[in-house]
C-alpha cells in the first residue's frame, strides 16, 4: 500500500495475484505437497472468494489449506462470477479433469447483496 500526495491524498495498491496453468488463483505455496490429502474442496464464488486486493496467502482457500490436512482446496472463483457462471463452467467436460484427488466437495460463497 502506497500513499501518494499530488496536492491531494491518493492511495495506490500493488498486489500480486498468482494463477496456475488453469487460470485458478493458487491456494498453496509452490512446491507444497498436498498429495496425502484424501478429498478436494472447491471454493467457488466472486471476487470475495478470489481474494480481490489480497495477497495469495490471505485468500480463503489458501488459509483453509494451511489450517487442515484432509482436503486439497482449489480456488475456482473469479471477480464478477455468479452461480450461473459456476454452473456454466461445471458443464464443460474438462472442468474436473485436473482436480486431484477425484473425490471431494464444493462450497459456493456469496453475500446477500448478490441476490436481488
Amino acid at each position: 500500500l502506497d500513499v501518494v500526495y499530488d496536492g491531494k491524498p491518493k492511495v495506490q495498491y500493488s498486489i500480486i495475484e498468482t494463477t496456475d496453468t488453469f487460470s485458478r488463483r493458487i491456494s498453496a505455496p509452490t512446491g507444497q505437497d498436498l498429495s496425502n490429502r484424501g478429498e478436494h474442496l472447491l471454493f467457488m464464488g466472486c471476487s470475495f472468494v478470489w481474494g480481490e486486493w489480497l495477497t495469495d496467502s490471505d485468500t480463503l482457500p489458501w488459509i483453509f489449506n494451511q489450517k487442515q490436512d484432509k482436503y486439497v482446496a482449489y480456488n475456482l472463483a473469479a471477480p464478477g462470477y455468479s452461480a450461473a457462471d459456476i454452473l456454466a463452467r461445471i458443464n464443460f467436460d474438462h472442468f474436473f479433469s485436473e482436480i486431484r484427488p477425484r473425490k471431494g466437495r464444493a462450497i459456493y460463497v456469496f453475500y446477500k447483496d448478490h441476490i436481488n
